[in-house]
Formats: structure tokens, C-alpha cells, sequence
């Protein structure tokens, strides 16, 4: 900093014009000198406490600045103007400490909004990203949990929604979350989970697995919730296991189909019996593609034909003992060797 005139001390020697230069953070100066070269009588210029100090002798003149401003100094404003930045504009520092703006990063101080990545924002957070690329996925922001401990099963991370209601709190309304069910190294798994506020409290009311099963909550064939924690809209095929129960000599069978909706499972398929005797009752069990704890013969049923015999048909029930599908019929026909369809239904409990 270059200095003006300063005024000597007293009379007798009226003003002096003196340059002299300093660093407002740097050290002490001495003998500051008229144009003309003559020494002032100020034997001493430094920085004070909060100010410029000039001394002659047990004398000391200050230039009072109110504030430290070294450049080791932290000063407090009122107020500043930096003119030369946008309105709006979010400062950060550059390389090397420098001040300076981006027109895509900016606060909307009169909306109270956010935007990155646009110069507007029309929304509280407004983001944008803008690449060459045409026929990819961007990820627009990062959410990762960590913790201080190790790991275990029901780690997790998620966003939460809070919105006003009539109460005097602002409650939680719902979540979107990722949580762990298996964390062993390569082969992790996490479901999706949306959880939303019902009757004040917070249920989950969709699941989806990691391994693409879709678990509603109340998608089930009463309108109850029933075994919520394994409801499904799923489908695959089996090989049912099969109970030779009464006159049934031999039988096989092959892959049957099978679909879920909530707790109702649908099945079809084919098999085939070998009765042991004609003209009596013939009853075959079978497993079933979802286990099932049955109470009452009814929460199954179906039918079953011959494909060989025409007449011959039988029905499907519950097996409430074993906890599986019960075929009976009475074989009308002889002992031969004939192809069965099966088509049925069953409720998981």
C-alpha cells in the first residue's frame, strides 16, 4: 500500500508531504522522509492492533481500522459488495483460493430454490446434466450409507418424505429404501422397499426382492393382508411330488406350471395312474409349488379328466393332514395305465 501525507506531530514544522510504502501485514518501517529528503522526526511505521500506528518517541499516532487486516486476519462486515458476480450466482473457490461463479449454478434467492445445472431453477432443487451422449443412463445424484462398525444384514439406505397435515408436527409419509439380505462379498442382495404412512403408521406395501419377486402387500383373494411377508406376482414351473394314497398301484408325472397373485396359486399339469383295482375310490396326493398350512378341505380345489376315458374325471381338495393337494375319483374304467390333466388352485396361509 502506498501512503499519502501524513501529519508531523506539533507545531513548528507544519505538514511535510512523505511517501513511503507498506504491506498493511508486514513489519516496521523507519524514517519515513519528506520529498525533499529531509528525516521526519516519526521514527517508526507498523501495523497496530486494529490499525496503522505512527510513533515519535513515547508517542503514538493511530489510524484506527476498527479491525485486524493482516492477511492472517479473519475481519467481520456488515455488508459487501462484490460487483462484478451475477445476482444469484453460488460463490466457490477455484484453484489456487480464487472467488469465482458459475452461470449453471445458482440460488433463486427470491423463490428460495436451488438449481445446478440450470440457470433458472423452477423447482426447490433443480438439477440438471447435459452430455453428448444419446442412448445412456445418468445417475443424477449419490446416496451411500456407511458405518463406523461391521455390516450386517438390514444395512441399508434410503430417502424419506415429510409433508404438513393437520397435526403440529410435520410426520414421515413415506420411504423409498434399499436393504440388505445377503452381504457375502460378490454375491450381495438388497430389496426395494416403498413404505408409506397408513392410519398413522408406517407399513411396507411394496417389496421387491432381489431376486425380481414383486410382494404387494394387500393383493390377496379376501381382501386381507393373510401371510403378508410372502405375498408374490410370480410364476415358474415344478415337478410335483407324488403320494400313491389309496388303489393306485404306480403313477409319474412331469413338470407342471404354476402362478401366484398375493396368496392365490394356480397350477395345471399332467400325470398318470395305474389303479389297482376298478369301480372304487382312488385317491393320489401331490406337493405343492408354495407350502401351505391348510385348515379346511376347501381352501383348495379343482378337477381333474382322463384324456383315454371319456367319463372318467375326479376332483381336487385340500389335504389337511399333509398339507398338500389330495386327487380322488372312483375308477369306473379297468387297471389300465391312464393320462390324467390336472388344473386346480390353492391359498397360501
Amino acid at each position: 500500500m502506498t501512503l499519502g501525507p501524513i501529519l508531523k506531530k506539533g507545531g513548528g514544522g507544519g505538514m511535510g508531504d512523505v511517501t513511503g510504502a507498506s504491506n498493511i501485514g508486514g513489519g516496521t518501517f523507519e524514517n519515513f522522509k519528506q520529498k525533499n529528503g529531509t528525516i521526519l522526526e516519526f521514527k517508526t511505521f507498523e501495523n497496530g492492533t486494529n490499525g496503522l500506528e505512527i510513533s515519535e518517541l513515547a508517542d503514538v499516532f493511530t489510524f484506527d481500522l476498527q479491525q485486524d487486516l493482516k492477511d492472517t486476519a479473519s475481519p467481520t462486515f456488515n455488508g459487501l459488495t462484490l460487483s462484478t458476480f451475477a445476482p444469484g450466482s453460488v460463490l466457490f473457490a477455484e484453484n489456487a483460493g480464487v472467488i469465482s461463479q458459475d452461470p449453471l449454478f445458482i440460488w433463486d434467492f427470491t423463490n428460495h430454490a436451488l438449481g445446478i445445472g440450470v440457470s433458472v431453477p423452477t423447482a426447490p432443487l433443480d438439477v440438471a446434466y447435459t452430455s453428448v451422449t444419446t442412448n445412456t443412463v445418468v445417475s443424477m445424484g449419490r446416496f451411500n450409507r456407511l458405518t463406523s462398525g461391521i455390516p450386517g444384514v438390514g444395512i441399508g439406505v434410503g430417502v424419506e418424505f415429510q409433508c404438513q397435515t393437520s397435526g403440529i408436527f410435520d410426520p414421515v409419509i413415506g420411504n423409498i429404501d434399499f436393504v440388505s439380505t445377503d452381504l457375502t462379498a460378490g454375491s450381495e442382495d438388497f430389496d426395494f422397499i416403498l413404505r408409506q404412512i397408513r392410519n398413522g403408521s408406517m407399513v411396507d406395501n411394496l417389496k421387491i426382492t432381489s431376486r425380481g419377486e414383486i410382494l404387494p402387500r394387500n393383493i390377496h383373494n379376501n381382501g386381507g393382508t393373510g401371510n403378508a411377508s410372502n405375498q408374490a406376482i410370480a410364476s415358474g414351473t415344478y415337478t410335483p411330488t407324488l403320494f400313491n394314497v389309496t388303489n393306485v398301484a404306480a403313477s409319474t408325472v412331469g413338470n407342471w406350471t404354476w402362478s401366484r397373485v398375493g396368496n392365490s396359486v394356480e397350477f395345471s399339469g399332467r400325470l398318470t395312474i395305474d389303479p389297482t383295482a376298478a369301480s372304487i375310490k382312488t385317491e393320489l396326493g401331490f406337493s405343492l409349488p408354495i407350502a401351505s398350512t391348510f385348515t379346511l378341505f376347501t381352501q383348495a380345489g379343482g378337477v381333474a379328466n382322463s384324456l383315454e376315458s371319456a367319463g372318467l374325471c375326479g376332483g381336487i381338495r385340500a389335504d389337511i393332514v399333509n398339507n398338500r393337494g389330495h386327487l380322488e375319483y372312483i375308477n369306473t374304467a379297468d387297471t389300465a395305465n391312464r393320462v390324467w390333466s390336472i388344473k386346480g388352485q390353492y391359498e397360501v396361509r
